[in-house]
């Protein structure tokens, strides 16, 4: 009788060693960081969109000082972010290659489109 308590406790005990981290609702990766458009969005532009969409393009301003703007308001097609349906944004379709690719030379990594779609699910705050 002993033994089986012993091992009834041991097999509790050996449970709990095992930490399977915060519980989080569906979709939500406690390790994943915020998104902030300066930090995260506006460096994807900077490296990827900039050299055609600077100042000078006629349809959509990627660049630092207007890009949060255009996307919403002002560009051509503006809003080109939905925060309701996010797949419906059409930054991602363009990004997605639809009905184009952007940029034009190639898909950016998908990692980063992930980042612009993470940013969109999470409000597409300007910070």
């Amino acid at each position: 009788m002993k033994l089986i308590a012993l091992i009834t406790i041991g097999l509790a005990l050996g449970a709990c060693t095992y930490d399977e981290g915060p519980f989080t609702g569906p979709g939500q990766d406690p390790d994943q960081k915020s998104v902030s458009f300066a930090n995260d969005i506006q460096p994807i532009f900077n490296l990827y969109c900039t050299n055609c969409h600077s100042d000078r393009h006629s349809k959509l301003k990627l660049v630092p000082s207007l890009s949060y703007n255009q996307l919403m308001l002002d560009g051509l097609r503006a809003p080109y972010v939905d925060i309701q349906v996010p797949d419906n944004s059409l930054i991602l379709g363009y990004l997605k290659g639809i009905p184009t690719t952007m940029p034009p030379s190639g898909p950016i990594p998908g990692f980063e489109i992930e980042t612009i779609s993470r940013w969109i699910e999470s409000g597409a705050k300007n910070d």
